[in-house]
């Protein structure tokens, strides 16, 4: 893997960023909790279901923008790239109209048969996919131009304008609130990045590249929304299933799944135009395999030193200060543990995409949403209620990595060596798994808050050797100490802290 000391500046300083903007979003979510009822969590759940398919209208576009910038870089094709730009710019304005005249239609027609706030969240949310799709254009540009300091403010932006806004209009206006505050975030935040992008992007576009660009992005596109699907096919089974209030308190596992996804996320982030670039260098396989293997290897060894940390703190966050939600704790539990494998998929999605081979990802893909449909079914009607979904969810996730995983591998590895590699990232997962059913076996103490410290204390003690069998391996927490430490990165004025966690802005 090259380019391994400017993959580790930017993923330490996208990693340092997310704890900032991840305490903000923290205190986010629970004045959003605490604001609202169950009932309305639920509802405003459902909400951001919609607004995610909703931001899938631009039918790959943006998406293929992302994948041929680093690729044409890599190819040194500098103007072939300034016309993609402004062509995706273009479309960005169209689908923005159409979809907000489309939605507010649709709201007049159905004034008569929902709430008016429901009404209302449907005419707002048309103005917030379109506020969505222009921060979703310039973020994809910016990662393919690895600028990622300038993401990273974007995103410090965004996450404290919306907890400004929450607190203040939530407040005074309940549910109404939440949507205002979610639209004036969303524009702060693209405006943010038009400004200090210094992009200079015009109107007009040339009909055979946005040809082109469908052709290249609506496959990847496709896969996009069945892996949307994949990960919300347990919040769309339970509102359907089981109802609002139940999603409400399913929203803990959410929250959980969502936080502990970002940092791994966040990596494949910085990892793809490398990888995409040196692709466009050489059009070999085996040189860009190390992308997917090492970063693999590292995350399956440090994850579970996240999850442990959401599994023993959550808990007692809800206890204290969002004691309504607690029903939903033994979901969350469960659900982290399909986050392990889930969050190891998009390395491999990457290096399908960067090889042409996203086609092959549509029916992977589907068929884990198949299964977890399943899954889910099942444990529904057997009267596991939330925690089913959790357990058949994290299942269907395992078995996607698995499949996933052994593809990608095949192109360049053994079947031998896929196997162990395989086996390699199950171990760690096993070994934090085994301590953690030791330590609810073993400890019973009452006071949630010191049962929490003493239970997460032991782990991070008996989990260490793993910790120290990875640095053995790869030198990364070597590597990592002596950056943090080098004045390089200290001295930076244009190093800012901050980062993007996905191409969307923080929806709570």
């Amino acid at each position: 893997m090259k380019n391994t000391g400017e993959i580790l500046k930017n993923s330490t300083t996208y990693a340092l960023a997310t704890v900032i903007a991840q305490v903000i979003g923290v205190f986010t979510s629970i004045a959003t909790r605490r604001l609202l009822t169950p009932e309305m969590m639920g509802i405003w759940a459902t909400f951001l279901i919609v607004l995610n398919y909703c931001l899938f209208a631009h039918i790959g576009v943006f998406t293929a923008v992302g994948v041929r910038i680093p690729y044409l870089r890599g190819k040194e094709k500098e103007e072939e790239i300034q016309a993609m730009r402004d062509t995706a710019y273009t479309f960005a304005v169209m689908i923005s109209a159409f979809v907000v005249i489309i939605l507010l239609i649709a709201s007049f027609m159905l004034k008569n048969r929902f709430d008016a706030y429901i009404t209302l969240g449907i005419r707002v949310v048309a103005f917030v996919i379109a506020a969505t799709f222009f921060y979703n254009l310039y973020t994809v540009m910016l990662r393919a131009d690895k600028k990622f300091h300038l993401l990273s403010k974007a995103l410090i932006v965004n996450s404290a304008s919306m907890l400004f806004f929450v607190v203040i209009l939530a407040y005074f206006f309940g549910l109404r609130g939440i949507y205002f505050a979610t639209f004036s975030a969303t524009v702060i935040s693209w405006l943010y990045l038009r400004y200090g992008s210094g992009y200079k992007l015009k109107l007009g576009f040339k009909l055979k590249q946005l040809v082109s660009l469908t052709k290249i992005g609506l496959p990847i596109l496709i896969v996009g929304i069945a892996y949307t699907l994949l990960v919300s096919i347990d919040k769309i089974m339970i509102i359907k299933m089981i109802g609002a209030r139940e999603l409400g308190f399913y929203s803990i596992a959410i929250l959980a799944f969502t936080y502990t996804n970002t940092f791994p996320k966040l990596f494949g982030i910085v990892i793809f135009p490398n990888m995409q670039e040196d692709y466009g260098k050489t059009d070999s396989k085996d040189h860009i395999i190390g992308y997917v293997k090492k970063p693999a290897i590292i995350m399956a060894y440090i994850f579970p030193v996240l999850l442990a940390a959401a599994y023993f703190a959550i808990p007692v966050l809800v206890y204290y200060i969002l004691p309504k939600y607690i029903p939903g704790i033994t979901s969350m539990k469960i659900l982290l543990a399909g986050c392990f494998f889930i969050s190891l998929t998009p390395l491999a999605q990457n290096f399908a995409i960067s090889i042409n081979k996203q086609t092959v990802l549509i029916p992977m893909t589907i068929a884990a949403v198949v299964l977890g449909l399943g899954l889910n079914y099942f444990m529904i009607k057997s009267g596991y209620g939330i925690n089913g979904v959790a357990l058949g969810t994290s299942v269907a996730y395992m078995v996607y990595f698995v499949i996933l995983f052994y593809y990608v591998l095949k192109h360049c590895e053994k079947r031998s060596n896929i196997l162990k590699f395989i086996m390699g990232i199950f171990l760690p997962f096993v070994y934090a798994f085994a301590i953690i059913l030791l330590l609810e076996r073993c400890f019973h103490i009452k006071n949630i808050f010191l049962g929490a410290i003493v239970k997460a204390s032991i782990f991070i003690v008996v989990y260490s050797p793993m910790v120290i069998y990875l640095n053995k391996k790869t030198g990364i927490i070597t590597k990592l100490i002596k950056r943090k430490t080098s004045k390089k990165i200290i001295v930076e004025p244009e190093a800012p802290i901050g980062v993007i966690d996905s191409a969307e802005p923080e929806l709570l």
